[in-house]
């Protein structure tokens, strides 16, 4: 069971927008409350410096954090003051996975083994569905910082966690019910998948979502544009920097 309150870590998952600025922001996040869907972006390998057959390939995920709201100021300037939170453990079950943060001197293993994983040559004797469990866990892998040893902002601070689109299938039914022909990797798909001509989805319920985070100015904005939702709105000013408010 997660604990409560430790101080650091929250027990929610939430997806931010709005880095765009906060019209943008909202706009987002009714997009996402209307349609019950979060769609699903791309991570490139470019920063490692690959070749250019491995830097262009680019695996889809859904990106989320568990810094508590209390302690997202700096998240949000970088990402933006909108989120919807799902709880973790919910998350969890879907695929969910906190990142591998690497460090620059891991940085050199962890090239070679994504390089691998994507470009085995012809001489690898691994089983595939090994290579493609080493890439599973791979694509959840994040530089700790920049370039520098030393950065006033390091990536390991956003507390990333993802959901990527492996996880997840078209077939997949409400009962949990998939269909029963060979998945990639041999991996059971753990939620529903939907795509549209362009871009792919995690749908979810309205009962899924934990709460949704505006600025105070847009929380009326946000009630009058969904009358029918019955939904737990948080204003981001009753907690950003308090410190005795519940861990979320």
């Amino acid at each position: 069971m997660l604990n409560e309150d430790n101080g650091y870590v929250s027990n929610y998952l939430i997806h931010w927008t709005g880095k765009d600025g906060d019209e943008k922001g909202f706009n987002t996040l009714l997009d996402i409350m209307r349609d019950n869907r979060l769609k699903f972006g791309t991570n490139e390998f470019v920063r490692l410096g690959l070749s250019a057959s491995v830097a262009e390939v680019r695996d889809e995920m859904i990106c989320f954090t568990d810094v508590p709201i209390r302690h997202s100021h700096e998240h949000c300037k970088k990402y933006g003051k909108f989120g919807i939170a799902f709880d973790k453990q919910f998350l969890i079950r879907k695929g969910a996975q906190p990142v591998f943060y690497y460090t620059p001197s891991a940085e050199p293993d962890v090239k070679k083994i994504i390089r691998f994983t994507i470009e085995p040559g012809e001489t690898t004797v691994i089983p595939p569905d090994i290579m493609r469990a080493l890439r599973r866990h791979f694509y959840f892998s994040q530089p700790y910082s920049d370039d520098r040893i030393v950065s006033p902002y390091a990536f390991y601070y956003e507390r990333e966690w993802r959901l990527g689109k492996q996880n997840l299938d078209e077939n997949f039914g409400e009962d949990g019910i998939v269909s029963k022909r060979k998945f990639a990797g041999d991996v059971r798909p753990l939620g529903k998948l939907i795509s549209d001509d362009k871009d792919a989805y995690f749908p979810f319920k309205v009962s899924d979502i934990s709460f949704v985070v505006v600025p105070r100015v847009f929380e009326a904005k946000l009630r009058d544009a969904l009358p029918m939702r019955q939904l737990c709105i948080k204003c981001r000013e009753d907690f950003v920097n308090k410190t005795k408010e519940n861990n979320i």
